[in-house]
């Protein structure tokens, strides 16, 4: 697994580094105003960095203590919401 997570965070600086001496991308040409070569190593880079991002966030394994944790607070809160309202209603 280590090896995975190591693959998937070593791409994108790999990739943004071999992109520089690939010819058809790192011409004196323009598109939009800036050099190709910025364009081709932020948006394949940025790409990478979101898929990257995504990976970790889909392989995250505290999601479901999290949630734990999320519900048991709401209940507590209702349960603190009903004793006020208990309070109010006896001091009336």
């Amino acid at each position: 697994m280590k090896v995975l997570w190591g693959l998937a965070l070593a791409t994108p600086p790999v990739c943004a580094y071999l992109l520089q001496w690939l010819p058809a991308l790192n011409g004196p040409h323009l598109w939009l105003g800036l050099p190709t070569i910025l364009w081709w190593t932020t948006v394949p880079g940025s790409a990478l960095v979101v898929l990257v991002l995504v990976f970790i966030e889909q392989t995250r394994t505290d999601d479901d203590e999290q949630d734990r944790l999320d519900d048991q607070a709401a209940r507590e809160a209702d349960q603190r919401e009903a004793e006020r309202r208990r309070d109010g209603e006896k001091l009336a």
